[in-house]
């Protein structure tokens, strides 16, 4: 397994931010990032109880949220399962959050 290194991590953080922004704002070609938020949405609204449409519709629609679960798989994906995994998917997470605050202040 690779050990992380700082400038890895980085780069994590800008990715797992920008793929965040793809799956919450843009619209990608043909509007199907617009289409799949739609979609979650009616669904979510037609159910009767919170359920899995709701959570998906929740997650796809902020940011923060699917910047946890994106950085996890980066995570995984980088370094792998090791005992560090866990501060380095948080740090990871941390720090789109950061961005994404950053972002949203303006």
């Amino acid at each position: 397994m690779p050990t992380p290194d700082i400038l890895t991590v980085f780069i994590a953080i800008f990715a797992t931010y920008r793929v965040a922004q793809f799956i919450t704002y843009d619209n990608a070609p043909f509007n199907l990032m617009d289409k799949l938020r739609c979609y979650l949405g009616i669904k979510a609204a037609e159910a009767k109880k919170h359920g899995v449409w709701w959570s998906l519709a929740e997650l796809v629609n902020c940011p923060f949220c699917n910047g946890l679960w994106i950085s996890l798989l980066f995570t995984l994906i980088l370094f792998g399962v090791q005992p560090v995994s866990i501060l380095i998917w948080l740090a990871i997470a941390g720090g789109q959050a950061w961005l994404e605050s950053q972002v949203q202040d303006r």
